[in-house]
């Protein structure tokens, strides 16, 4: 699990002993913002750091457990407005009782009163307003109630959009896969995972290793973000046929395998496809294929390695 402090004007994570800066609030002529980083003896401002620090202390989760992970929402978040002094536009994608709006809006409407939230849910929520009604400045906020997957929003549209796992989404691989299609190209997702497995491997499926970054907030409780024109897909429904094609590679491979002469080379690209293919149907929740393919790619392996013919189970497609 990580930590989240603030020292020597920098708020940093720490994980496993490796420390990542999260938002140099030294580098002064990195902001661009309207809100100031720093203040001499003499003035009296609201600074950054005064500001995060206050609604950690003062925000919904305080004192949680799950603060953390609202902690590092407004500092990332923070650490994506100071880049601009304009308006930001900021989708939540399932709102549920508001907890996190509450978060996001504070932090929007404090940098930029002009900035735009719309907190979308698939049911209308009057814990929502309540919460929401707390936020002290507030930015151009909507309440949309929409269906999950297709929210009939603008394409490219969103400058950041944070997809709460605190819902348990039926179809988390169309919620990422519409996410992705409403954010702007250097758009920033977030991905809050709250004892939701799916969705998290979902979004590992959209934003490999290297082009996001995780944060270990509790053993079942995880914060990814990666820059939207990083994902290794754009739609979902690019793999449309996703099954048609997997079912096609476990006949090859079962082909090959009682061809009884198998070459290595061939059977090895086949052998990495359909470990990627494992991989896939378990994010769609299809345990079954996902069985099965990994079952004919231990096949098709010791087929390489002995170069006989193995007892091949039929499977059945």
């Amino acid at each position: 699990m990580g930590e989240l402090f603030y020292k020597d004007k920098r708020f940093i994570y720490t994980e496993q002993g490796r420390e990542r800066i999260l938002l140099d609030c030294s580098a002064y002529l990195s902001n661009k913002s309207r809100m100031p980083m720093h203040c001499l003896e003499h003035q009296r401002l609201y600074t950054i750091p005064d500001f995060l620090g206050d609604l950690i202390e003062k925000g919904p989760y305080s004192g949680s457990e799950k603060g953390l992970g609202a902690a590092l929402i407004d500092v990332l978040m923070a650490a994506r407005l100071i880049r601009t002094s304009q308006p930001v536009r900021a989708l939540e994608y399932g709102c549920l009782g508001g907890k996190l709006s509450f978060h996001m809006a504070e932090v929007l409407g404090t940098f930029c009163e002009e900035s735009s939230l719309v907190c979308a849910c698939d049911t209308m929520d009057m814990e929502w307003m309540d919460v929401i009604s707390g936020v002290e400045k507030l930015p151009q906020i909507s309440f949309l109630a929409g269906d999950y997957g297709h929210l009939q929003l603008q394409p490219g549209y969103f400058d950041v959009i944070l997809i709460n796992g605190t819902v348990n989404f039926a179809d988390p691989c169309q919620v990422a896969s519409d996410a992705l299609k409403l954010a702007a190209e250097d758009g920033v997702i977030l991905c809050y995972c709250d004892d939701t497995p799916l969705l998290e491997n979902v979004f590992k499926l959209f934003f490999d290793v290297g082009k996001r970054e995780d944060y270990v907030l509790s053993s079942v409780s995880k914060l990814m973000t990666a820059r939207a024109g990083d994902s290794s897909w754009r739609t979902w429904e690019e793999e449309y046929d996703f099954d048609g094609r997997a079912k096609e590679h476990l006949r090859q491979a079962e082909k090959m395998i009682l061809k009884g002469s198998v070459e290595k080379r061939e059977a090895m690209e086949l052998t990495s496809i359909m470990l990627k293919e494992a991989k896939t149907a378990g994010a769609k929740g299809n345990v079954e294929l996902k069985l099965q393919l990994l079952r004919q790619k231990e096949k098709l392996v010791a087929a390489v390695q002995t170069g006989m013919t193995l007892d091949c189970t039929m499977v059945r497609i």
